[in-house]
């Protein structure tokens, strides 16, 4: 056989194993470079939230940095900026064999940008921002004597009524806070910016009627959450700051829980404590329900004139 033939052949031969190998190599190896995802893109505003997921083939291993001191080491999932800033989003894949860079442009809020205009046939007052788990006060700015019911953009239902009311936010982000007046169409609204991680709110006694008494905390006895009540049933704003933080402990935290009240209307705890600060009303008597191995109370039952 020619030998230049023979050379031919294994030429011929290397290139096509070469080929093989390669398609073996890539079908059950490594993509040679990082493809990930994140939206909505380079430029979100102050306590929004990117998301993020990784599509790099190969990849059986995650270390995300977002910039901001936070990691995470799963393959998708959300990240929340709340301070105002420029910050690289990297990602390293399969033990810093791969890694790639985003850059994301945190806008801060700023008054103007807040969507305060929806119908806005009166003007209500609040923050610009807070944090969850911090009481935050709102009033309605009509100058006549009118009956305001409160929606703070969470539980979807009213949360309240009164003129004046506070309110504990549960979840970070914009909450478009409306109130409407009774019997009437007109709104006022008004966007505020909740940011995460907030301290819990301090809860030390004194005043009002619930100083020296002790907190409740799960497994709290029925008389001592009628004291709470009772004091911010006084109507003193103090006294709601004081007590209704440390009544929401002995709920483990469910604001949402079911409050009937002499046996017949029903509310979430959240709202009838706002309506007990506005209303004034006498709470005689309070009977709970537990569960029995937490010793949260999970259902609320009251009598009051």
């Amino acid at each position: 056989m020619d030998k230049r033939i023979v050379f031919i052949f294994l030429g011929v031969f290397i290139i096509v194993s070469g080929i093989f190998i390669c398609k073996r190599i890539n079908k059950s190896g490594e993509s040679s470079k990082v493809d990930f995802i994140i939206s909505p893109g380079h430029e979100i505003t102050q306590g929004e939230s990117i998301n993020y997921e990784d599509r790099t083939q190969g990849a059986t291993s995650w270390y995300w940095d977002f910039g901001d001191g936070q990691i995470a080491t799963d393959q998708k999932g959300d990240h929340l900026y709340d301070v105002p800033g420029i910050y690289l989003v990297k990602l390293t894949v399969n033990g810093n064999k791969f890694s790639d860079t985003f850059s994301v442009n945190v806008k801060p809020i700023v008054i103007s940008d807040l969507d305060t205009g929806i119908n806005k046939n009166f003007t209500i007052s609040g923050p610009a921002s807070a944090k969850v788990g911090e009481i935050v006060n709102f009033t309605d700015n009509t100058p006549e004597d009118v009956i305001t019911h409160w929606k703070f953009g969470e539980s979807g239902i009213e949360d309240g009524i009164g003129k004046t009311i506070s309110y504990v936010f549960k979840t970070p982000g914009k909450k478009m806070v409306v109130a409407t007046h009774d019997g009437s169409r007109k709104q006022g609204t008004l966007v505020i910016l909740i940011k995460p991680n907030a301290a819990p709110p301090t809860t030390g006694g004194g005043g009002g009627g619930g100083g020296g008494n002790p907190p409740p905390t799960a497994n709290a006895s029925d008389a001592s959450i009628l004291t709470k009540l009772q004091a911010i049933a006084s109507g003193d704003l103090n006294d709601f700051k004081r007590n209704y933080p440390v009544l929401v402990k002995a709920l483990c935290g469910d604001e949402t829980i079911t409050v009937t009240i002499n046996e017949g209307k029903t509310k979430t705890f959240s709202s009838y404590c706002n309506d007990l600060n506005i209303r004034n009303p006498r709470v005689v008597s309070v009977k709970t329900t537990k569960d029995p191995v937490t010793k949260c109370i999970t259902a609320l039952s009251v009598n009051q004139e």
